[in-house]
């Protein structure tokens, strides 16, 4: 899977990282693409698998970019020690757009100028800093709600679309690229192969390309592109439903005026779709009924990779001391004890609870146990990482409304996110726990132009604020609810079982998916609880 360069690091050379990459691979593109997509007059793509490798290099450029900038803002600026010289380990390869870059930067405005060149409106009101990049002309630029995650966005925008549209316009002879749109069970149909032009945009000789994804929330907005007609996206008055993110000179920008037409391209759907199914209109294709072709593999998963960040990276590992403290129950008060030895540096006799393991960094410990403080550090913002993607957890109720109840209502499979935002008082890190939605609950009147913290097809079943836990167990209690099991399941159950409660005595009880994320999750929450209690 592709990742970035950072990522590829850290799985070499830190502690925290449970899994090991096969092989590392820096790819490069064929001189003759590279010829084709620089063709003055801006050719269309003569093949659908043109667009989806376009789709899916572009697909996993922004998910990148935005894991990266969340990481960084995230970290407070403080950077692990073991990376300090990473490219003494692994130089990393300078590529033909890197030299390009460097030199395009040294201009005030370059961004600007390559989005006038295709007519669009460069105005503060008009675009919006998605990524932003410090270093250059995004200073003037507002940022796209600056409070939220980049990756999160992302994910928020794919899970409430109804439909996805990839466009590459490269000049002359407008654009092409594909559609998808939801189909049964929230799968996601074949792709469709349409064209596009700017709407506004005439003639433009030696234009630069830009890159841009369109988010549709309601299907009924492309229903024009299935009966095979132009169909117009986006715009002030479509900006409640639709949504445009572009790519321009490396930067991406999301769009408020830009808007754009599209119709079906019925001779390269033909062409791929041809050898399986016999289809006669796009409105087939984007109502499922065409399988997925083989060429498509590819941009499927890079589209799953937008909408899953879950199901799409390996979850971290706890230091080998933080993990001593898992079997054990947190309190607010006392905290946790060490339930088996130390690994050195230290002691178990000296260091009884992960409190007094904190307390030693805390107190100049960091200097003579350097190593250690740093894969803590390295945890710590991996696992809340792993959070802000979101944990499936099989079960997921309030205790109190199972108390001498049979009814399994409760029971669940939901999705457990964090969710941090500033506030007067600063940071808030909540714990959200989403279930799918099966009735009207679903938040079919989601804004596009104000993104929600919740999918339109999930509800919050629980929530509590990380500063309000005063317990973490793994002790399951004799009254909790289970169905008939055998004794090698309850076993099983009991390993998986995590208990938060908080102040006000509530009590949020899961099953984890298996009894080492159950581990996984006690040990970072703890820490989590830890820190927040210290500060």
């Amino acid at each position: 899977m592709r990742t970035s360069y950072r990522e590829v690091f850290d799985m070499f050379l830190s502690k925290t990282s449970s899994g090991w990459p096969v092989a590392t691979v820096f790819r490069r593109g064929s001189v003759g693409m590279k010829n084709f997509e620089n063709m003055p007059l801006g050719l269309l793509s003569v093949d659908m698998s043109i667009d989806l490798s376009r789709a899916a290099s572009f697909f996993h450029e922004i998910v990148t970019i935005a894991r990266e900038y969340d990481y960084h803002r995230e970290s407070n600026g403080v950077q692990e020690i073991i990376r300090g010289n990473i490219e003494l380990f692994m130089p990393k390869p300078l590529s033909r757009t890197d030299r390009q870059r460097n030199i395009k930067a040294r201009r005030i405005d370059f961004v600007g100028e390559k989005a006038q060149s295709f007519g669009l409106d460069t105005t503060q009101e008009a675009r919006w800093v998605f990524l932003p990049n410090t270093s250059d002309e995004n200073y003037y630029q507002p940022m796209f709600f600056p409070e939220l995650r980049r990756s999160t966005l992302l994910t928020w925008y794919t899970e409430n679309s109804d439909a996805i549209i990839y466009l590459k316009f490269t000049g002359t002879f407008g654009g092409s690229g594909l559609a998808v749109t939801r189909i049964k069970e929230g799968s996601w149909s074949a792709p469709c192969a349409i064209g596009a032009n700017v709407v506004g945009c005439g003639l433009r000789v030696h234009a630069d390309p830009i890159e841009c994804i369109i988010f549709v929330r309601d299907v009924n907005d492309i229903e024009g592109l299935k009966r095979g007609e132009h169909i117009t996206l986006g715009g002030e008055e479509q900006k409640k439903r639709v949504t445009i993110f572009t790519k321009i000179a490396e930067r991406f920008c999301k769009e408020t005026f830009m808007r754009c037409s599209c119709y079906p391209r019925n001779d390269l759907n033909a062409l791929i779709y041809s050898g399986t199914e016999e289809i006669d209109s796009a409105g087939q294709i984007l109502s499922g009924y065409v399988k997925y072709p083989a060429e498509a593999v590819v941009f499927s998963g890079a589209l799953r990779r937008l909408e899953l960040p879950s199901t799409m990276y390996p979850h971290p590992t706890p230091p080998n001391n933080l993990a001593k403290f898992s079997n054990s129950d947190w309190t607010v008060e006392k905290s946790c004890t060490v339930n088996d030895s130390l690994e050195p540096p230290f002691d178990e006799h000296t260091i009884t609870t992960l409190r007094d393991l904190l307390k030693t960094f805390q107190q100049g410990g960091e200097h003579l146990h350097l190593e250690e403080f740093n894969e803590f550090e390295i945890f710590t913002q991996k696992f809340r990482q792993m959070l802000f993607d979101g944990v499936t957890i099989d079960r997921a109720w309030p205790i109190e409304d199972c108390k001498d109840s049979q009814d399994n209502s409760f029971i669940t499979k939901v999705t457990m996110r964090l969710e941090s935002r500033l506030t007067g008082t600063g940071r808030e890190d909540t714990l959200l726990f989403l279930a799918k939605s099966v009735t009207s609950m679903s938040r079919t009147d989601c804004d596009f132009s104000s993104p929600g913290n919740f999918p339109k097809k999930k509800y919050l079943s629980q929530s509590l604020e990380l500063r309000n836990i005063v317990n973490i167990s793994q002790t399951m209690p004799k009254n909790f609810i289970q169905k008939q099991a055998s004794l090698q399941e309850g076993r099983k159950q009991r390993k998986r079982f995590v208990m938060l409660k908080s102040k006000d005595g509530k009590g949020v009880p899961f099953l984890a998916r298996t009894a080492k994320d159950a581990s996984l999750l006690a040990c970072g929450l703890k820490l989590l609880a830890e820190r927040i209690c210290r500060s």
